[in-house]
């Protein structure tokens, strides 16, 4: 005699899966979850490096100019001075 093949145990079978299918795709969207956390991280990371960078380009401008300003102070007083 023939076996039948029970439909619960197929239907079983495709819960299975279905529910591995549905773990792989939780994992999937877990670690895409994860880049883009690190990926968001990362961008705050060089945007503050950014603004640091500027304000000590903007510093080092104003240094720049106040040291030009020594400068043509000191020229001025030494021909003076001849």
């Amino acid at each position: 005699m023939a076996k039948k093949v029970s439909t619960k145990s197929s239907s079983s079978v495709a819960e299975v899966n279905e529910q591995k299918k549905r773990q792989k795709q939780a994992k999937r969207e877990a670690k895409m979850m994860l880049e883009i956390e690190e990926t968001k991280a990362s961008i705050e990371r060089l945007r503050k490096n950014l603004l640091k960078h500027r304000q000590v380009s903007r510093h080092a401008m104003h240094i720049s100019t106040h040291l030009k300003q020594i400068y043509l102070s000191f020229a001025l007083h030494t021909r003076k001075l001849k």
